[in-house]
C-alpha cells in the first residue's frame, strides 16, 4: 500500500507533503516522494496521517464491557475502538468478586482479536486490591486486601497477559504485592488509593 502526499504526525516533528509505503502491514517507507506503483494507493491530499492510539485504560465501549467476560464483547470493544484511531488496547477489569474477575481474565488469555479491530495487548488489572476510601466507581463490597497467591492464581488464569496492576500500596499486604510486581516486572500503578505522601515514598 502507499499513502501520497499526506501530513505525518511523529513523535518530534510534521512532515507534510510525503509518501508512505507500507508492506506485510508495517511502514517501509516514508519519503517526498516513492515511485513505485502499489496494489492499493491512496490520496491523503488534505489529510494527516499518526500513529494509532494505544488505550492502556479502557472498561468497554459500544454496550461491551471487559467484565462481561465473553468473547464476542471483546470483539465489539476491539471493532469500536479502530474506528477511533485506537490500534491497540489494555483489557482494564473492575473490582468485582472474585468469580467475575476470572471468568474475564480466562476469556482475555483465549482471545485473538481480527483484522479489522485494535490489538489486545494485555489486562490492566484495576482493582480489587484498592483503599475502601477511595473506591470510586468501584464497588466497595468487592474490595479486598492485597493478596501475592491470589494474584499469582489470577497472572496464570490470564495466561501471563496482566500488565499493569492499579492498587493502593498502604493497605495490608500491599508492599509484599509491590515486591511480587516488580520482581515480574508488572507495572504498579498508584490508584484508588489514600496513601499519604511519605505511604508513596516508601512504596516507590
Amino acid at each position: 500500500m502507499k499513502i501520497t502526499n499526506v501530513h505525518i504526525v511523529n513523535a518530534s516533528h510534521l512532515l507534510k507533503h510525503h509518501d508512505v509505503w507500507i508492506e506485510h502491514g508495517k511502514i517501509q517507507q516514508i519519503a517526498p516522494s516513492i515511485e513505485q506503483r502499489a496494489a492499493i494507493e491512496i490520496d491523503g491530499t488534505g489529510h494527516y496521517l499518526m500513529p494509532g492510539f494505544i488505550d492502556m485504560h479502557i472498561h468497554g465501549s459500544a454496550n461491551a464491557d471487559v467484565m462481561d467476560a465473553t468473547e464476542q464483547a471483546l470483539h465489539t470493544l476491539a471493532a469500536s475502538l479502530v474506528q477511533e484511531g485506537v490500534t491497540s488496547f489494555l483489557a482494564t477489569t473492575m473490582t468485582q468478586q472474585t468469580t467475575a474477575i476470572e471468568a474475564a481474565l480466562q476469556t482475555v488469555a483465549q482471545f485473538e482479536a481480527q483484522d479489522n479491530e485494535a490489538q489486545l495487548l494485555g489486562i490492566h488489572l484495576e482493582g480489587p486490591f484498592i483503599s475502601e476510601k477511595r473506591v470510586g466507581a468501584q464497588p466497595l463490597e468487592y474490595v479486598a486486601q492485597p493478596n501475592v497467591a491470589l494474584f499469582q492464581k489470577w497472572q496464570q488464569l490470564s495466561g501471563n497477559r496482566i500488565m499493569p496492576v492499579t492498587l493502593a500500596p498502604e493497605v495490608d499486604g500491599g508492599k509484599q504485592l509491590l515486591q511480587t510486581l516488580r520482581e515480574q516486572g508488572i507495572v504498579a500503578s498508584i490508584g484508588h488509593s489514600d496513601a499519604t505522601f511519605h505511604e508513596v515514598q516508601d512504596a516507590i
